[in-house]
């Protein structure tokens, strides 16, 4: 079974990307380290350590809305906050990712696209048969952030200002999907990297 990790920017359409690969794969397995994140803030281990090291009091149900912008103006500040998070769930994440790759091993599934946003960041700690970049210009990701997420210009800047800018992560990918035109270009290169993962191909520094 191949693994496709899925990063970039925030705002830059990982997760759309991710979506349209699975469809387009018979049988593939999804994974979202988003959704992972939220899953972990409902983990009684994760809440306990969470609430010790920031001072908050999570609900069985995750984090409020209050909570997530806390954290994020948090973690934006101050590296050292941001790390001591980073330290509580990526840990979590990856074995969830592990796990799920096992399961769909065992299921028969030929690929797993699994999107992680901050992969490079946390020094690749998965081993993966294809890295994708999803990448835009930093104007279209703050536009999509404020009308998506109704985030205002300073918080967006401070979100793109603590991750590896997307052109290192660019130039380290095995394949780049330029996400800043229509609709239509982006399901021609997502359609062409479906093929390619379906095939026996490799994948070393390529660009879509």
């Amino acid at each position: 079974m191949k693994l496709c990790i899925v990063t970039g920017g925030i705002g830059t359409g990982k997760s759309h990307v991710c979506r349209m690969l699975v469809e387009l794969g018979k049988g593939w397995c999804g994974f979202s380290s988003d959704e992972s994140v939220a899953r972990a803030y409902q983990d009684p281990e994760v809440q306990a350590r969470v609430n010790e090291a920031f001072g908050l009091e999570i609900c069985t149900t995750g984090l409020t809305s209050d909570q997530r912008s806390i954290l994020r103006r948090r973690i934006t500040a101050s590296p050292e906050e941001r790390a001591q998070l980073e330290s509580i769930l990526h840990p979590w994440v990856f074995q969830e990712l592990r796990r799920l790759q096992v399961e769909c091993e065992s299921a028969g599934s030929k690929v797993l696209v699994a999107e992680v946003p901050l992969y490079y960041e946390t020094g690749s700690a998965v081993s993966a048969d294809c890295i994708l970049v999803v990448a835009a210009s930093k104007a279209s990701q703050i536009e999509r952030l404020q009308t998506g997420r109704g985030l205002s210009e300073p918080v967006i800047k401070g979100m793109l200002g603590i991750q590896m800018p997307i052109e290192s992560k660019m130039a380290r990918a095995d394949v780049v999907i330029w996400n800043d035109g229509s609709l239509g270009a982006l399901e021609r290169q997502v359609r062409l990297l479906a093929g390619q993962l379906s095939s026996d191909k490799t994948f070393q520094n390529e660009r879509q």
